[in-house]
């Protein structure tokens, strides 16, 4: 989107800096300190990664050792590797650009610096900090994004699904969410009169282009249906999972206006159903990115604002949440330790 007076003051661009340098040892730390969990994994790929000669071998050793099929995100890790970077040093590094791409993203859309605040010490940013490595390299795509014209945002999002294939489901539930209407619209149109709407023809041409580079990019294809059958055998109903998205849901609805239209509706129940299929722990931290999103681009999410609280609520327990999680990187070495 478009950024409303988006040019950051001085101040704003100090406040960016202060945050940046301050955040420099507790993201380095962190990261040291998780070594457990898919960071094993993480280590060993980066270490492999050191003598990798080809583009063949680059992503074999990524399939092998993470059972990666993406390309931008093995490709991002291989640079740090093959330039001798430390990968906590390295990783570190790619910490700060996701965090100084979300604070300026969030005060170009309006959010007060306690959402700001609320937003650096929330659960799934901390956990997009310490143990998903390609996830993190397609948010800092997905929010590269939020700047720029129509092309620029279709190339950044292009590269943020093929850095992380989830990121398909965070920019397909934004895209139902703002075209809905607009495509039901269309669709009734097309039918009264066999017109075609520009933002189909654009709609249409986005899905195509992409289904084109999914069929053509050797190893897409393969890799989304292994990782889609892998993410199919995840261990079925969990009643926390589906409590933890009708209550971001719920409080979505609310900042909304308490109102459900055909586009909410559209965009709540595709969730849904991706939750029901794929399981809740990722999903939700998609959900909840795209719900965010949503509030900031309808100027929705306002400190004095009643209906806002529901969801600044949400955004308080999720701080709360991070606790726990760093406390077991630095006693267990993994955040998602269950004793």
């Amino acid at each position: 989107m478009n950024y409303k007076e988006s040019g950051l003051k001085s101040f704003e661009a100090l406040s960016v800096v202060l945050i940046l340098l301050l955040s420099l040892y507790p993201l380095y730390s962190l990261i040291s300190h998780y070594t457990g969990g898919d960071q094993v994994a993480y280590n060993l790929l980066y270490e492999r990664f050191a003598s990798v000669s080809n583009a063949r071998e680059l992503f074999s050793v990524a399939q092998s050792t993470v059972s990666s099929y993406e390309i931008v995100s093995p490709v991002v890790l291989w640079l740090g590797s093959y330039l001798g970077i430390d990968k906590n040093l390295y990783i570190t590094v790619l910490n700060l650009i996701l965090l100084s791409l979300l604070v300026i993203s969030m005060r170009c859309l309006g959010a007060s610096w306690l959402i700001v605040l609320l937003l650096i010490f929330n659960f799934y940013l901390i956990v997009l900090f310490t143990g998903t490595e390609r996830l993190k390299i397609a948010f800092i795509f997905a929010l590269l994004a939020t700047f720029g014209g129509r092309k620029f945002r279709l190339l950044m999002s292009l590269i943020s699904i093929l850095a992380h294939f989830q990121m398909i489901i965070l920019l397909a539930g934004l895209f139902m969410f703002f075209n809905a209407e607009t495509y039901l619209r269309s669709i009734k149109d097309v039918l009264a009169s066999w017109k075609l709407d520009r933002n189909i023809v654009i709609g249409v041409f986005s899905i195509l282009l992409i289904c084109f580079v999914i069929l053509f990019v050797p190893g897409l294809m393969e890799g989304l249906i292994n990782k889609g059958t892998g993410y199919f055998r995840y261990d079925g109903f969990n009643p926390s999972e589906f409590i933890q998205f009708f209550v971001l849901a719920v409080s979505f609805i609310i900042a909304r206006g308490a109102k459900v239209g055909f586009k909410t509706l559209v965009f709540i129940l595709f969730f849904f159903v991706v939750i029901g299929l794929l399981g809740g722990e990722r999903v939700n931290m998609i959900f909840f990115s795209a719900t965010l999103f949503v509030l900031l681009a309808e100027k929705k999410l306002v400190m004095t604002r009643v209906y806002s609280w529901p969801f600044i609520l949400v955004l308080f327990y999720l701080a709360v949440k991070s606790v726990g999680f760093v406390n077991n990187i630095y006693l267990y070495g993994n955040g998602f330790y269950r004793g």
